[in-house]
Order: structure tokens, then sequence, then C-alpha cells
């Protein structure tokens, strides 16, 4: 008997775990982070679960609706086995966030959580999937610090002098990582492959009421271009957006992605 909202939000949150769990690789790969296969099993099972439940969720079934909140619980029991949210948190819970956090700063409207997880979702599959057709030979470490300082400042107002200090104390604009993405470049798009589009994300979700129009309408394309390139900065994890900003193309990939 919760609000339909609620139901569709832990469905959006279970289904953000296609980008977190890739993610989670090209971070193990780019980044030299540890890998624990039981873990993703495990995350693996309830995003097949979740998939298969939704029509009978949205029917308010009762199997299916405990189905769903038991893989709610199983997330934070893999949270718990790994030490922290990394497998379960990627670059669509940093588009989530961004779309709450400047909401609070900039006094603007935002979805529940998991409805903006879902979404992000979309985005970060294509995005990511936007990445495959990159050549790597045109890759190029760097950025211009002063005009990267004033646009999160604009972007993140009164909240920008944390952002800062965290994006100092996480160091990630100071590695060139050029070289390493270049030469694992084929596993990089073999990590990809295994995660779905974004339009098959989109199709589960729209068993859930899901429709990009409801994410436009809620958020001006300048947040959601805002929003793929400077996300990141609000957290120390490696994601497929770090690994656009080594190689020098996010903000391009950005203006580029299909937003609806």
């Amino acid at each position: 008997n919760a609000p339909m909202d609620m139901i569709r939000a832990g469905i959006g949150d279970i289904l953000g775990k296609y980008a977190s769990l890739n993610d989670w690789k090209l971070a193990c790969l780019l980044n030299g982070e540890h890998h624990c296969q039981l873990i993703e099993d495990l995350i693996q099972g309830e995003l097949d679960a979740c998939a298969a439940n939704i029509p009978a969720c949205m029917a308010r079934d009762p199997q299916a609706i405990g189905r769903l909140t038991e893989s709610l619980a199983i997330m934070g029991v893999s949270i718990a086995y790994m030490g922290s949210s990394r497998p379960a948190s990627g670059s669509e819970h940093h588009f989530s966030h961004f779309f709450e956090i400047t909401g609070i700063i900039h006094h603007r409207d935002y979805f529940c959580h998991g409805l903006d997880v879902g979404y992000a979702t979309v985005l970060s599959q294509r995005l990511r999937y936007w990445i495959l057709t990159l050549d790597p030979a045109a890759f190029r470490h760097g950025r211009d610090d002063a005009a990267w300082e004033a646009e999160i400042r604009r972007v993140f107002a009164s909240r920008a002098p944390e952002v800062l200090e965290l994006q100092k104390q996480v160091g990630f604009y100071g590695v060139d990582r050029v070289q390493r993405i270049r030469d694992n470049w084929a596993e990089v798009c073999r990590i990809i492959r295994t995660s779905p589009t974004g339009e098959e994300v989109l199709a589960m979700l729209r068993l859930a009421g899901y429709h990009m129009d409801e994410l436009t309408d809620m958020y001006p394309e300048a947040v959601i271009r805002d929003c793929m390139i400077y996300a990141k900065d609000l957290k120390d994890r490696y994601t497929q957006l770090w690994l656009l900003q080594d190689a020098g193309m996010l903000e391009e990939t950005a203006r580029k992605v299909r937003l609806n």
C-alpha cells in the first residue's frame, strides 16, 4: 500500500545497479580498485529479480513488492560486505545527488531519490555507450584550471568551496591516465558492452511508468548538461565520468548525448 511513486523509486534505485556495477569494473581496470565477484553476483541477482518483477510490482502483487523490498535490503548487505557503497553507487548516483543537492542550493524542485536514480541510469548508460564511438588516439589529458573553478562556483554556489576542497584532496585531476586507457581500450569497450544500453534500461523503466519527458519537464536541459559534466566533482569515486574527463572528452560528450 505504499504510494506508487515509492514503488517506482525502489525499482529505479535497483536498476541503477546496471550503471554502478559497470563503473566499479571500469574503476578496477583503470584506477586499481578491489573487485569482489561474490558481491557482484549478489547485486546482479537482485537486478535480474527486479527486472523480471516490474509488472507485478506495478500491480501491487504482495510477493513482488516483498521481493523488491528484499532486494533493497540486500543492497545494504552488499555495501556492508564491501565496506563502502562502491558496488551500488556509481555515475547514476552522482547524477541523482547532483539534481538533489543543486536543487536544494538553487531552490529548484527535484524527484525523490529513487526516481532520480532511475532516470539518471538512462542518462548514464547513454553516456557510457557514447564512449564506444570515441577514438583513443584523440584523448588528451589536462584542463583549464581557472575555467573549471569558475564553473564549479557557478554550479555549486555556496557549496563550491567544499567541492573545490574535496577535489583537491582526491587528486584525480592531477593523474594522467590517457596511456592506461589506450592500453586497455579493448577491455574498456568489452566491460561497457556487458551492461544494457540506455534504451534497454528505459524499456524496463517504462514498465514502471517512467518517461524521459518527465525528466526534461523537471530539469532544464542546461541543468542536465551541467549534471553530466560536474556531478563527478561531488564525489571521490572513479566512474565512467572520470574516464571521459581523463580522456578530455567529457564536456563534448555531455553536450551530444540525447536527453529524451
